[in-house]
């Protein structure tokens, strides 16, 4: 993984979770979380399981602990793309 520096570019409060989203890429580990989580929605408007998985996970690692802080994720540009 290669960072640099880009004066206009976009930022994150949560500038060590880039490192730890490429770690668990990487190794696999994010694919094999959602491959064995058992979650299942029936409504074809359901949002994808990699999508509700890795909101969870990066609010998480953010220090959220309600839930309605979860939707501050919406706000950050950075970390969702990186997690993909």
């Amino acid at each position: 993984m290669q960072i640099r520096w880009v004066a206009d570019g976009a930022v994150s409060t949560l500038g060590l979770l880039p490192y730890f989203t490429e770690f668990l890429k990487t190794s696999g580990l994010f694919e094999a979380f959602v491959a064995d989580c058992p979650l299942e929605y029936a409504s074809s408007n359901a949002p994808h399981k990699r999508d509700v998985l890795g909101t969870i996970l990066l609010s998480v690692l953010a220090g959220h602990n309600r839930y309605a802080h979860i939707s501050s994720i919406r706000n950050d540009g950075v970390n969702p793309e990186l997690l993909g």
